[in-house]
């Protein structure tokens, strides 16, 4: 589904990774939330385009390092997962407003946290 370009399946009981993903290099909006999703946000580093991922309440792990490449993105919500490492990455996102990242395993610095409470409109982790 290279066109996909909105894809919303909140609660809705599914399960595994985001593999069947990598190829929907259209994609815009992402909405996966109060899932059973595992795996890392690998297969999401060609989503250059999305302005809109919510991962939300799932159990996903790894780092922020393939969101780098996501500069469109608008709205970011990974709460209530298991992510761990650095907020860093997500600096190249210059389009962030909004960014949820509670409730993970996060270590950002204080350089960090101070940058995207400035620069985004809400930042909560």
């Amino acid at each position: 589904l290279p066109a996909l370009q909105w894809f919303d399946l909140d609660g809705s009981h599914l399960t595994g990774g985001l593999e069947p993903l990598r190829s929907c290099m259209a994609l815009r909006v992402l909405s996966l939330g109060s899932n059973h999703m595992t795996g890392g946000l690998e297969p999401l580093r060609g989503c250059t385009v999305l302005q809109e991922l919510c991962l939300e309440r799932n159990q996903l792990t790894g780092d922020l390092e393939p969101l780098q490449g996501c500069t469109a993105l608008k709205f970011l919500f990974l709460s209530r997962n298991q992510l761990t490492g650095g907020i860093r990455p997500l600096r190249n996102c210059t389009a962030l407003q909004k960014v949820e990242l509670e409730n993970n395993q996060l270590v950002p610095t204080v350089e960090d946290k101070a940058y995207f409470k400035k620069r985004c409109r809400h930042f909560s982790i």
